[in-house]
């Protein structure tokens, strides 16, 4: 199967459109349910036909809701669901209405409310075996994007530029109910498996992914030119910090602790290479005997002595370390020899690459080198001490003194940036030329770094740096390039080539890098360079070059050869990965087969194969849908409920825990029979809760559960009030909850935190915002997230004081205690509460526009609506109590009119209570019960991927009592969810194709 070609178009193949087509037609016509047994309803009966029947009866029924729909026996069984909707309405008062002439009585209610419970309870019990409505579907948005970013190690999401995902009942988008396949969504998919395949680099092992598109050259050299880059700048070189070290070292040693665990202790506390520390202490530390008697070492030696003996207070440590830094980088560069660039005969351009590869040899094999000039007896005069008197010594002695300080200390360790060596002066700036060869208009890079692989890096750094220019020269083509761009430049930029016979040899000619045309060209350029008789040295830097080109031309094609085999290799992985399965040697070959068609259609060309290749394997249905809770007609009773296998259930973990695919080692356990029982399940959960992937689960669960997955294109801000609101800052505020819960769980902590906390999760940005002071150097930077513990005065703590909750609730130029407190009543502790009524008046936008009234008085006057009044007497309390925190979440004293701040607020129970910690109290003693079951159903909704169903209760029981026996822990009521019955399980191919959510078999 594959992704095929046709004037320049690419087609779903044939397999995937008769899938799709066979899908959609399963959605759209399910298979009926059957009956269910019968159930008493008399209880409700009565209750029904005294209390609701006058005004919810027939065509005309309010809310267009017939209550006589549920005199009939077994039909409350039925529809548990909505029949709770009803007693949630009944329960809290709001039916039937205040004014009506007839109210149930406190008994009636505790009655129907009794044994709704128990006829519940019953059910429950009933259907404990059924593991719940689940079949194939497709991946969430938030699934495919974490898949791809998975498979590639980048961050490309795709599924950005699709359509919203739609929620189920239970407000979240990963469930079969709600994730249908429109036509649009197909297309999509294919854009988004073409736009991941843009991003791929076929390296010489296996196949990487850029974190943005690489189809020009220019996108791939710049991809290694700044990895290799940054991969220099983060080295060890600053040689304060290594002089600040020696001062450590002698202070250890004195204390008599053994030199390498000195020196490993201090590089590993410092940052600094261990292997460079030793070198500078062998001779800056070493005894007056063990080093010469003259020379840089023991004028370096000297000054070192001083400034630790006169300088003991640390700060002025470090700045006598810096002048003794410039000191030794003004002696090392007066010590370098100096060069010049060759100059060939007539026509022979000084700019032409042999000439300029030539002198980066020279400057390359300086680095550690010492000018030899100074030796000569005749110049000894040179060489002074620090007195200013000349050094009188043998010269081999002085030699071997400045050769070994300048071989320690290189005149650079690398060199990341270089301009044209044989420009004018004023035009040889570096700035801006990474990793150049100096070439003008020719691609070209050098490299540089023989220092830093000598003195610093260990032998691991030295494997990864070489494998990065190794990388590099392959996946670029360095070699091919660069001498296609000699042949031009010879052409263009100079006259050698004018010649007639020279005019086999094109640039555009790929054949030109074959080694016939190659030598014959070689033969031919040397044979005119004798023939202006140039020096020996300009005649050896061309025949040199010729050699190294076609080394290395020689190489990139035996690499290539190599290389191609490999990403067949690499494309089976991925195809493994991404199936969530192992492949049959039928599948293998398969791909294998798929990528020697494309290389057919493609005319020869292996990345446009590749490309075709990766665009099938994440547009196949396995990639594509979630399998793992597809029935099979495996078992001889196909009615009863299924164990998922080993496969399956990896990849219900993995999806559940980290919303993306299997990693290797969960794929290994499940391969190996290592995820068969709960004991096995509980070990691959405690893994990867603990990994940092699990915060995709974090983020998905609580952005759909409290509502801000939307908050970063959060509009409602006025940023030229509050100009401190900008982009990063907002970011922080929607990562804030995550990264607080994130700690929880890492911590193994308490549920009870997120209602009330004694400490905050912040970045730099939010705690600047917070008004915050940093904790130490480290927290300056806005990707550290760290905790901060708070004073006992401070009204922040838990989820409803967060930046993101009080700003998203607020309306730009004003507080809203209705919205805060409904997201409170609504989201935390889970109150169903009806829409407001329609032409309800709205409040004015900003704080200065009230005309005088308290935003508090206007709220107050619409609560004496008895239509308004019910439902805000059960929220606005809670908003009213975060008064003290303004439209962005910060604290204040007044509001925007310059009032001064009311924030208190009278309990549902009628007492009187102020400021944001009596609604902690509030919600920590007398809800609590209620925001944990609500946690525990949304997170159990979550988790399994559905609706919740009668026989669920069971399972919000085992999580609630989990979590009593281990403190309130929110990692335990995960772990009970994952273990449990419906989560190891799926309804065999007859129960899946008769059951009905929410009935019983008869």
């Amino acid at each position: 199967m594959g992704v095929h070609s046709v004037c320049g178009k690419r087609f779903l193949p044939h397999s995937l459109l008769v899938f799709l087509f066979g899908w959609l037609l399963s959605v759209a016509y399910p298979t009926p349910g059957i009956c269910q047994s019968v159930q008493e309803t008399s209880f409700a009966r009565d209750f029904l036909a005294k209390y609701c029947q006058d005004c919810h009866q027939g065509a005309d029924a309010e809310a267009k809701f017939d209550v006589t729909e549920y005199f009939d026996d077994g039909v409350i069984a039925e529809r548990l669901e909505s029949w709770d909707f009803v007693l949630s309405r009944i329960e809290i008062a709001d039916m039937p209405p205040q004014d009506a002439s007839l109210r149930p009585t406190a008994q009636e209610i505790d009655e129907i409310l009794r044994s709704s419970r128990e006829l519940r309870r019953r059910e429950a019990n009933l259907r404990r075996s059924d593991p719940g409505p689940n079949s194939i579907r497709r991946l969430s948005h938030a699934e495919y994007n974490a898949a791809i970013e998975a498979l590639t190690g980048a961050a490309i999401h795709p599924a950005d530029s699709f359509p919203i995902d739609p929620a189920n009942e239970a407000g979240f988008d990963n469930s079969a109910q709600t994730l249908s396949l429109p036509p649009s969504l197909v297309g999509k998919y294919l854009d988004g498996a073409r736009l991941v395949s843009s991003h791929a680099l076929l390296q010489t092992q296996r196949i990487a992914f850029a974190p943005y598109p690489v189809l020009s050259d220019t996108d791939r050299d710049k991809y290694f030119v700044h990895k290799i880059v940054d991969f220099y700048r983060k080295q060890p070189t600053d040689l304060r910090k290594y002089l600040l070290g020696l001062r450590q070292f002698q202070q250890q040693l004195a204390l008599g602790i053994p030199k390498d665990a000195a020196v490993n202790g201090i590089a590993a506390g410092s940052g600094l290479s261990p292997k460079y520390l030793r070198t500078l202490a062998d001779r800056i530390l070493a005894e007056e005997n063990q080093i010469a008697a003259f020379g840089p070492w023991r004028e370096l030696q000297t000054r070192f002595k001083e400034t630790i003996a006169n300088e003991t207070d640390e700060k002025q440590y470090e700045i006598a370390c810096e002048r003794l830094v410039e000191w030794i980088l003004k002696t090392r560069e007066s010590l370098t020899p100096k060069r010049e660039m060759l100059k060939g005969p007539r026509d022979l351009h000084q700019g032409t690459q042999s000439l300029i590869l030539r002198y980066n040899d020279q400057l390359a094999a300086d680095r550690r080198t010492c000018r030899d000039d100074l030796f000569d007896p005749e110049n000894r005069s040179l060489l002074v001490g620090d007195d200013g008197q000349r050094v009188d010594a043998d010269s081999t002695e002085l030699q071997a003194a400045y050769d070994d300080f300048c071989s320690i200390i290189p005149n650079a360790f690398y060199v990341s940036e270089r301009g044209r060596p044989y420009a004018r002066e004023e035009k040889q700036e570096a700035a801006g030329r990474l990793l150049s060869a100096g070439f003008h208009s020719m691609m070209g890079y050098y490299r540089d770094d023989q220092p830093l692989m000598d003195l610093v890096l260990d032998q691991i750094d030295v494997e990864e740096l070489d494998g990065l220019w190794r990388e590099f020269e392959y996946v670029c083509e360095l070699p091919v390039r660069q001498f296609t761009g000699f042949l031009w430049f010879e052409r263009a930029e100079s006259r050698y080539l004018w010649e007639s016979r020279f005019d086999f040899a094109r640039a555009e000619d790929a054949s030109i890098v074959g080694s016939e045309l190659f030598s014959r060209f070689a033969t031919i350029y040397i044979e005119k360079l004798r023939e202006g008789e140039p020096s020996s040295q300009v005649q050896q830097a061309v025949e040199d070059y010729f050699k190294l080109m076609r080394k290395r031309l020689d190489k990139h094609f035996e690499l290539k050869s190599i290389a191609q085999s490999k990403h067949v290799e690499e494309l089976i992985h991925l195809a493994e990965r991404a199936y969530r399965k192992p492949l049959s040697a039928k599948d293998r070959e398969r791909i294998a087969n798929d990528h020697i068609a494309f290389l057919e259609i493609s005319g020869g060309d292996h990345r446009v194969a590749i490309d075709d290749s990766i665009a099938t394997i994440l547009t196949s249905p396995w990639f594509l849908f979630r399998w793992d809770l597809q029935p099979t007609a495996e078992k001889s009773d196909a009615s009863a409920p299924q164990g998922l296998n080993p496969i399956e259930l990896a990849s219900r973990l993995s999806f559940a825990l980290w919303g993306s695919i299997p990693d290797n080692e969960l794929m290994q356990s499940a391969n190996h029979g290592k995820l068969a029982s709960e004991e096995d399940i509980a070990r691959e959960f405690k893994r990867m809760i603990a990994d940092p992937r699990s915060k995709t689960m974090l983020k998905e669960f609580m952005g759909s559960w409290l509502d801000f997955r939307q908050f970063h294109s959060h509009k409602g801000v006025d940023r030229e009030e509050f100009v401190s609101f900008d982009d990063p800052l907002q970011q922080a505020m929607a990562d804030e909850p995550v990264e607080f819960l994130w700690s929880i769980l890492k911590q193994r902590g308490s549920l009870r935190d997120c209602l009330d906390s004694s400490y905050v999760f912040v970045n730099s940005r939010l705690a600047s915002h917070y008004g915050l002071s940093a904790i130490d150097e480290h927290s300056a930077d806005p990707s550290n997230w760290y905790r901060v513990d708070l004073d006992a005065a401070d009204p922040r703590g838990g989820l409803t004081t967060m930046g993101i909750f009080l700003t998203s609730n607020s309306p730009g130029l004003r507080t809203s205690p209705v919205k805060r407190g409904y997201w409170i009543i609504r989201r935390l502790v889970g109150e169903r509460i009806p829409a407001p009524p329609p032409n309800v008046p709205e409040l004015p936008k900003s704080e200065r526009d009230t005309q005088g009234v308290t935003l508090r008085e206007l709220l107050a006057a619409h609560r004496e609506h008895p239509s308004c009044a019910a439902c805000h007497q059960r929220f606005d309390f809670a908003g009213l109590l975060l008064e003290g925190f303004d439209p962005v979440g910060r604290l204040r004293e007044e509001d925007l009119a310059g009032r001064k701040i009311e924030d208190t607020g009278t309990l549902p129970d009628g007492r009187n209570v102020a400021g944001s910690e009596s609604l902690k109290t509030y919600l920590q003693t007398e809800r609590y019960e209620d925001f944990r079951l609500h946690f525990c159903r949304s997170l159990a909704a979550f988790l399994l991927g559905r609706t919740l169903i009668v026989s669920d209760d069971l399972l919000i029981e085992e999580m609630i009592a989990q979590m009593d026996s281990h403190e309130q822990r929110i990692d335990v009521a995960i772990q009970a969810v994952c273990t449990s019955t419906q989560f190891r399980n799926k309804r065999g191919l007859e129960q899946a194709r008769f059951k009905r959510e929410g009935l019983r078999d008869e």
